[in-house]
């Protein structure tokens, strides 16, 4: 049994010695080297891509919270004083504009220029301009003929 031992060990010998051997086993190495090389490297760039989506995610966050921050503290609070006297004020120009309407549609029963419509005093909050004024066909002025009465003298009783 021995003598066996003795041939398995010098046949195993002989193929760790053989220059084949040492060979292959090198380019085994050179290979195994290189893709743990080419490995890393693609990991090392999936984390730093990981970290530039990281970095870009957190500055819009970070931007977006600072923006949505800003634009809630200057929000202005509803001050009541100040929404009464702009509704006061709209109340009193349409009652302007209602009443120059009126007189300008009985001045032109009776013939007589109107007045030109006023400007509104307050802002137009949008950037629409104000609907054109159609004018209506008002009817023709009533014409009555007037006949002259002379003042009679009071009567006694």
């Amino acid at each position: 049994m021995s003598t066996r031992i003795q041939a398995q060990a010098t046949k195993l010998w002989q193929t760790i010695a053989a220059p084949e051997t040492a060979t292959t086993y090198r380019n085994v190495l050179s290979v195994t080297w290189t893709i743990v090389q080419e490995a890393a490297y693609l990991f090392w760039l999936v984390l730093c891509l990981g970290l530039v989506f990281v970095d870009w995610f957190w500055r819009l966050g970070y931007r977006s919270g600072s923006d949505l921050r800003n634009w809630v503290s200057n929000m202005e609070e509803p001050d009541p004083n100040r929404m009464l006297s702009s509704t006061g004020e709209s109340l009193v120009t349409v009652g302007k504009t209602g009443v120059i309407k009126a007189l300008n549609a009985a001045k032109a029963q009776l013939g007589i220029e109107a007045e030109p419509m006023p400007t509104p005093s307050l802002a137009r909050s949008d950037t629409q301009p104000a609907p054109a004024n159609t004018s209506t066909t008002l009817p023709e002025p009533l014409t009555a003929s007037v006949t002259e009465v002379e003042p009679q003298p009071p009567e006694e009783a």
